[in-house]
């Protein structure tokens, strides 16, 4: 988020409804659908086709980000839609959704590396990371989800699951190395 722009897609938004352009969740779902060649899962983005705008309207009116005054036309969509936040930059993201966790009281661990996922009875209810040199335990009361990102910048990965840029592929994301491959490798996980 830090090194992006930051902008949302959200059907119906404010900027649309001030512009004239329509826009609705289906038409959103589909071009989400179509864009990723019909092979994305169908109820996921419903889920995020149906949120999206829920979540734009909670980022500005409740964690008080700041959107710019116009849009951006990305490719794979069939309108106008993505949210600008200030300065076309996420670091207002990330600056307001700090101070928005301080005030209700989350902890945040920033530079925690987590090491491992704990399988409990079948199900993974604990991470285990190093946060300041110690090694901490997070437990799950209801599940832990897993959100890594790539590993375009794994070199061993590119070759096993990317062979055909492999060679010479270079990654604006420096942290994307697969960790969450290796950690779910041991529970018989497959990347497709």
């Amino acid at each position: 988020t830090l090194i992006s722009g930051g902008e949302m897609a959200a059907p119906g938004n404010w900027q649309q409804e001030k512009e004239g352009i329509k826009d609705d969740v289906e038409t959103f779902y589909n071009d989400i659908l179509k864009g990723g060649d019909n092979e994305g899962d169908p109820a996921l983005i419903r889920v995020l086709a149906e949120n999206a705008l829920n979540a734009a309207h909670w980022l500005r009116d409740d964690v008080q980000v700041t959107f710019e005054d116009y849009m951006l036309f990305f490719g794979g969509h069939s309108v106008m839609r993505s949210l600008v936040p200030l300065n076309a930059s996420g670091v207002e993201l990330i600056q307001k959704l700090n101070a928005k966790a301080e005030a209700v009281g989350a902890v945040i661990h920033k530079n925690t590396a987590a090491t491992e996922l704990v399988m409990t009875d079948g199900r993974v209810n604990a991470v285990k990371a190093t946060f300041n040199g110690q090694e901490i335990t997070y437990t799950a009361n209801k599940g832990v989800i897993l959100a890594t990102g790539g590993f375009g910048s794994n070199p061993k990965y590119m070759e096993q699951y990317l062979p055909l840029f492999a060679d010479g592929f270079s990654s604006t994301n420096a942290g994307a190395t697969g960790d969450g491959i290796t950690m779910t490798a041991r529970f018989g996980t497959k990347v497709i």
